[in-house]
């Protein structure tokens, strides 16, 4: 989502603007709040540099859909086809879901997204979260890690949306999965419990 000559990424699910938001220090423990716009103004400086790299280092490399692409479960749930050129994209990361809330890679929900092997490009590789880590961008991934759970799922569907938007693939039928992804996790369950763990729930 643009804004101001900007991505607009940490945004509410929701649509709101992710005012008054708090935010964890380094450690994890804290959660003071902050300037939220002056963190914004950050991100989105950081951002815009990531696409402006990564669109120049990562080929764009297909401009349709492949089989079963845009399909979403937890990550152990999604099939594995040889040869299909896809892969679980997982919004939010992995390492979030994991370091906050102790759901291993298997447990996060993901959503299938373009990822040629043995190749380059892809759609996968093109996402902010793609080989992030605290010694591949340690700057993005502190920022990244800062986020409320709202708003870290709802800076990488805008990072997805953004994506296929550049690809022409913005439409409403990937609108509706989007949609059902964002409402699964809105009600996500660890271990089938039954009141589910309500990390996105609206504050």
């Amino acid at each position: 989502m643009k804004g101001n000559g900007g991505y607009q990424f940490i945004e509410r699910v929701d649509g709101g603007n992710g005012g008054g938001t708090k935010v964890r220090d380094e450690s994890g423990k804290g959660a003071d709040k902050v300037d939220y716009s002056e963190l914004k103004e950050k991100f989105n400086k950081r951002y815009k540099d990531f696409v402006n790299k990564k669109n120049e280092k990562i080929p764009q490399t297909s401009n349709t859909y492949l089989e079963n692409e845009l399909n979403h479960d937890k990550f152990g749930e999604l099939p594995e086809v040889r040869g299909d050129n896809i892969t679980g994209h997982h919004m939010p990361s992995n390492k979030y879901m994991n370091d906050k809330y102790s759901i291993e890679t298997d447990e996060s929900y993901a959503i299938n997204l373009e990822h040629p092997h043995p190749g380059r490009g892809g759609r996968h590789r093109r996402t902010f979260t793609y080989g992030l880590s605290s010694r591949t961008r340690p700057e993005d991934f502190k920022l990244y890690m800062s986020l409320e759970p709202r708003d870290a799922l709802a800076f990488d569907i805008n990072d997805l949306r953004r994506i296929l938007k550049e690809d022409d693939l913005y439409n409403k039928d990937s609108r509706s999965k989007i949609k059902e992804y964002i409402e699964y996790y809105e009600n996500y369950r660890k271990n089938d419990q039954e009141d589910g763990l309500k990390i996105f729930e609206k504050p």
